[in-house]
């Protein structure tokens, strides 16, 4: 497996526990998500500290030779939560096309919930639901988190208001955790 350096902290790692941000013909940079751009990159851990120092440190400038517009720390920050948050919402998408994931419509289907390896709930959720939904995640052993909001699910992956979405198959389930762990990771700066 392919290693490199962090360019803030320094240590060596695998590249699938770094962010690789490239630097594009524009003059800005991007976060190469899925690592597979052909362009030069600079690898920097999934942790708020090591890319705040990246950004405030101008080390992107350093490792490309070259100024990139990458704004204040902040905007990198913003900008990762961004590109994190569009894959979780195109992997519920894509799940809900392809019977993979359900939404909260479906609470009542013993034989569909009995299935679910993972939920995300909407952070805005009401009293009734939450007690609903995390009576039925402890009966049935299903790994939770609370992530955005009723509106953002409305907008990003099918235009209803929901309370919950359901992961039906274990390595989309393992995609989402892992996107969601690492997102806030990055949020709450923590190791």
């Amino acid at each position: 497996m392919k290693e490199n350096r962090c360019a803030a902290c320094g240590l060596i790692k695998l590249n699938r526990e770094l962010m690789k941000f490239v630097s594009l013909p524009t003059g800005e940079f991007a976060l190469d998500f899925k690592q597979t751009m052909p362009l030069k990159g600079v690898y920097v851990c999934a942790e708020k500290k090591c890319i705040k120092e990246a950004a405030d440190k101008r080390l992107f400038n350093k490792a490309f030779g070259f100024d990139v517009d990458t704004g204040a720390s902040d905007a990198v920050l913003k900008h990762v939560e961004d590109v994190y948050e569009r894959y979780v919402y195109s992997l519920l998408r894509n799940g809900r096309g392809g019977g993979k994931v359900v939404s909260s419509a479906m609470l009542k289907d013993v034989n569909v919930i009995s299935r679910a390896k993972y939920s995300l709930i909407s952070g805005d959720v009401g009293d009734d639901n939450k007690s609903k939904i995390l009576h039925l995640c402890g009966k049935y052993n299903i790994e939770y988190c609370f992530f955005k909001t009723k509106n953002d699910y409305y907008k990003n992956v099918e235009g209803k208001y929901r309370a919950a979405y359901f992961v039906l198959e274990n390595s989309l389930a393992g995609k989402i955790k892992n996107t969601v762990d690492t997102l806030r990771q990055i949020n709450n700066g923590s190791a």
